[in-house]
């Protein structure tokens, strides 16, 4: 094995958020490899535990292997990650190179709106628009020649 890459993506699921972590790596090349076993740690160089529940399957020749692993919800540890090929006979490789991920923290909750002010439009003292919605579109008479031409303005938040 030659090297791990990591992505990283998030996922936001509705009861609590999580961070998933995108595992690749170079495809090994020999021809009693089955598949890949990942494992995941909390300490560099291990001890670490496997994440994956079934062998991650060989891939065809030019594709890349993957895995996708779950953090847990809520955590701000850093992850360390390796992986190992199996043979067909259940024989393991030893680690690959090691990759760490340190998941984003969880989102802020319970957002509120604690006050809101409107903007109103005033002329010569006298409130012409204002207040939500917005945008306010509204037309002023003229009080100077040509009178019969209003003036449009618009307000834009």
């Amino acid at each position: 094995m030659k090297k791990l890459l990591l992505t990283l993506c998030m996922l936001f699921p509705i009861a609590a958020h999580a961070a998933t972590v995108t595992l690749a790596w170079d495809r090994h090349g020999d021809p009693t490899v089955a598949g890949y076993n990942v494992y995941r740690g909390t300490v560099p160089g291990g001890p670490y535990v496997k994440v994956n529940l079934t062998l991650v399957p060989q891939t065809a020749i030019n594709d890349t292997p993957q895995f996708a692993d779950m953090t847990p919800a809520g955590s701000t540890l850093t992850y360390y990650y390796v992986v190992r090929a199996q043979t067909t006979g259940g024989v393991e490789s030893t680690n690959s190179n090691e990759v760490s991920v340190n998941p984003p923290p969880t989102p802020p909750t319970n957002l509120r709106v604690v006050a809101f002010s409107a903007i109103n439009l005033l002329i010569d003292g006298n409130k012409v628009a204002g207040g939500p919605p917005f945008p306010v579109d509204f037309t002023l008479p003229r009080q100077t020649p040509p009178r019969l031409v209003p003036i449009r303005v618009t307000v834009q938040p």
